[in-house]
């Protein structure tokens, strides 16, 4: 962790998006609908742990997005769907992932898919570092800086 973290996401609903690169990386989970690969099954163990070690809600089962893609991709349709469903959510809400490498691994990509939710007021969470990423509201520059750093570093 950076700095603090926002006090009002402990209230918001989050979004999580969970990733694996390829159906080579999934091993064994290889044939299995992404939601019941225990590959990403265990990212979100992982990241509801970081969830609850920073006081933050659980998600809903209709908020948590499951990907096999690689993350330099630009159109990867979950990531996408994932997106939309926290630009569309009334309340507060950011998007949870296991680490900034899970979002994406090209910072083009990335940055240009967050650009909307940032506008919006909708910060991106790292849980295995409690990094939340700045929005217009939250300017977080040094915070944002790691982000993009960890994209690339796995």
């Amino acid at each position: 962790m950076v700095g603090e973290l926002p006090n009002w996401m402990k209230k918001a609903e989050p979004v999580v998006y969970l990733r694996i690169s390829s159906k080579e990386q999934a091993g064994a989970d290889s044939g299995k609908e992404p939601k019941d690969m225990p590959t990403l099954l265990s990212q979100l163990a992982i990241v509801k742990q970081g969830l609850k070690d920073a006081g933050f809600k659980m998600p809903k089962k209709a908020n948590v997005f499951f990907e096999v893609a690689s993350g330099g991709e630009r159109d990867r349709p979950v990531w996408r769907e994932a997106i939309s469903k926290a630009l569309g959510m009334k309340g507060r809400t950011y998007i949870a992932v296991k680490e900034p490498a899970r979002w994406a691994r090209d910072q083009t990509w990335g940055e240009e898919a967050y650009a909307p939710l940032k506008a919006a007021n909708i910060p991106l969470f790292s849980s295995l570092d409690a990094l939340a990423t700045s929005t217009v509201a939250d300017p977080r520059p040094t915070e944002h800086f790691f982000w993009s750093i960890k994209s690339g570093v796995v």
